[in-house]
């Protein structure tokens, strides 16, 4: 039997009508027993990280996060749960024109940095599972050790939503400034620079995950699109990306 959580966070305090159609038709397999939790008008960080913790307390094998803007297919579980994989994701695309794909790769950066960028295409002639270097929490399954050890890791706090600070090693590796970064024998701590950066709390919690060899694969059977939403939270949107 396989123990499953299925979090939904949420800015509002009401579950769309869509998303609640969806969970009264998901189906459920017979080796499957799911737990549905939601924590609505909250940061959505901290209901991640507060997922998180629920998750490892009571024992889940998986975590299955999906935003109540994302409606997942009914067979969302055993679809992704074949895969067998750390962590894997379905494709969604982006709420604003052209509508991008919202899993990412790394882009050199000219400065000191790689900046995250969409895939403007994906090859699957090999197969449908595709691995990516980051993606959002909007619909992903992810494995109780990646939580486990993240979570513990980090602090409690695997997901953060702010300006994070980064060291320059010797060999021009970018590591996360934390209290870890002392036991490390590849910088000079007399000669030590920080780097700033602005990241979202789903891309920086996957290349955290990254970080520990966890690999990111995208299910690309099924292509997800953000629902319809009022036009100041658009704009809104709009503003923060360019910011």
């Amino acid at each position: 039997m396989q123990k499953i959580l299925f979090a939904m966070p949420s800015y509002n305090w009401v579950i769309p009508v869509s998303f609640v159609d969806v969970l009264l038709k998901l189906e459920i397999p017979k080796w499957v027993k799911l737990t549905y939790k939601a924590i609505t008008r909250s940061c959505i960080h901290s209901a991640r990280n507060v997922f998180f913790k629920y998750m490892l307390d009571e024992w889940f094998d998986y975590i299955l996060m999906c935003d109540d803007d994302n409606i997942p297919e009914i067979n969302v579980i055993e679809q992704l749960l074949e895969n067998n994989k750390d962590i894997v994701t379905w494709i969604i695309r982006g709420r604003i024109k052209p509508f991008p794909l919202c899993i990412y790769k790394k882009v050199p950066n000219k400065e000191w940095f790689y900046n995250y960028r969409p895939y403007d295409t994906i090859d699957v002639s090999n197969w449908y599972l595709v691995e990516v270097d980051n993606t959002w929490s909007w619909c992903v399954l992810i494995k109780r050790e990646v939580c486990e050890k993240l979570y513990n890791k980090y602090m409690e706090m695997p997901f953060e939503s702010r300006q994070v600070e980064y060291v320059k090693t010797k060999t021009w590796e970018f590591i996360e400034f934390n209290v870890w970064i002392f036991d490390r024998k590849d910088i000079d701590f007399n000669k030590i620079e920080i780097y700033k950066k602005n990241i979202w709390e789903d891309i920086l919690f996957f290349d955290r995950c990254q970080r520990e060899w966890y690999k990111i694969y995208c299910d690309t059977r099924v292509q997800l699109r953000h629902q319809t939403i009022p036009w100041f939270i658009v704009v809104w949107d709009k503003a923060f990306t360019s910011w």
